[in-house]
């Protein structure tokens, strides 16, 4: 028998690090570290003005009403329903930008996929 049940321990033989094995850093200057500082604190300056502009209850009814039309419209049998579907949608997301420096909620972001929930025999 062996691992821990039989009374053996398993042996691994070490090995020394030798020359070739180290992974070889590059140090970033202070220049680049400062720029990728810099470009942190304007993302998030731009997280916390979308965060504010979110509590806005106007964009966040906008940007409801326009994900609800957008739904509707991928449920949409008729061509007449959808172009009307379409204008209110188009019509709603343009009031968005010109409250918001940012992009309309439809091109902001992607629709997400539900995953089907596991059945109780699936195994893992």
């Amino acid at each position: 028998m062996s691992g821990l049940l039989g009374g053996e321990y398993l042996t691994q033989e070490i090995k020394p690090m030798t020359i070739e094995m180290k992974a070889e850093r590059t140090y970033r200057s202070a220049d680049e570290r400062i720029q990728d500082l810099q470009t942190k604190i304007a993302g998030i300056k731009s997280r916390e003005e979308r965060k504010k502009l979110r509590a806005d209850p106007v964009v966040r009814e906008v940007t409801v009403a326009v994900k609800a039309l957008g739904k509707a419209l991928t449920a949409a049998q008729d061509d007449a329903a959808r172009k009307t579907i379409e204008e209110a949608r188009q019509s709603l997301a343009a009031l968005v930008p010109a409250r918001s420096p940012q992009a309309a909620p439809s091109d902001a972001a992607a629709p997400q996929v539900k995953r089907e929930k596991r059945s109780k025999g699936a195994a893992a």
